[in-house]
């Protein structure tokens, strides 16, 4: 401490007020103190597309139990990430033969089988590699008929570019009916990106998300709050080579 090294606190990313009081007042005492904040298991490209499309490191929960189509996109939020007890409660509710309710679908595109693959009416095969030329693809379609729905120049050029997509008859098929049921239901269809998909993949998926009025579907009372952000790449690798 005497001799101004710097002191590297490594911790996960916590929501707790209480633990970043205790590590600011750390690092009042002690200035040459940095946080590092860091976890192999982490929703971080989603907090970093959410920061850049909707100006907010903190996103919100959806209303599953409003959700009429429910698309994954290499993401088993009825498995494991994020809160999948709730998710599974609430998705559930849609599902209810006693009461008769009027059946949600679940869309799965991925590229291993997981909890949520196995309970989907449609799974489609998709590496992961592949995912941001799908998402591209559904929205080159989605906009031709949601025309309320901006997209400027530099946007379309992309969006051109995917005019078709590489699948096998089955899968095709399978697109075709996920089409058709976002055109019958929009406000009521939300696509969820995995905690593994690049940032780029959940940027796109956010914007998905608003071309088929995902928004009504989000829950702001019940944000996935942090109380601090995680340390970027380049933090790591310079606290690892220093």
């Amino acid at each position: 401490v005497n001799s101004g090294k710097e002191i590297a606190i490594i911790s996960d990313v916590s929501v707790s007020p209480s633990t970043k009081n205790v590590i600011d007042d750390f690092i009042q005492k002690y200035p040459t103190a940095k946080l590092y904040s860091h976890s192999l298991l982490n929703d971080k490209n989603k907090r970093e597309a959410w920061l850049f499309t909707h100006n907010t490191y903190n996103y919100p929960s959806v209303k599953l139990d409003e959700a009429e189509i429910v698309v994954a996109l290499d993401s088993d939020f009825l498995g494991s990430e994020g809160n999948f007890i709730e998710n599974l409660r609430l998705f559930s509710k849609k599902r209810e033969v006693v009461a008769k309710t009027d059946f949600n679908r679940l869309y799965v595109a991925e590229g291993r089988m997981s909890v949520t693959g196995s309970l989907a009416d449609y799974r489609i095969p998709i590496s992961p590699v592949d995912q941001l030329s799908f998402v591209y693809y559904l929205m080159n379609e989605l906009v031709k008929t949601f025309p309320t729905v901006s997209i400027d120049s530099s946007a379309s050029s992309i969006l051109a570019k995917h005019s078709s997509i590489d699948l096998d008859a089955s899968s095709k098929e399978k697109v075709n009916h996920l089409l058709n049921d976002i055109k019958k239901n929009f406000g009521k269809t939300i696509f969820y990106a995995g905690d593994t998909l690049s940032k780029d993949v959940h940027v796109a998926v956010n914007l998905l998300n608003e071309i088929v009025g995902a928004s009504k579907l989000y829950d702001y009372s019940k944000e996935f709050k942090v109380a601090q952000k995680y340390s970027t790449t380049e933090e790591i690798s310079s606290l690892v080579s220093s």
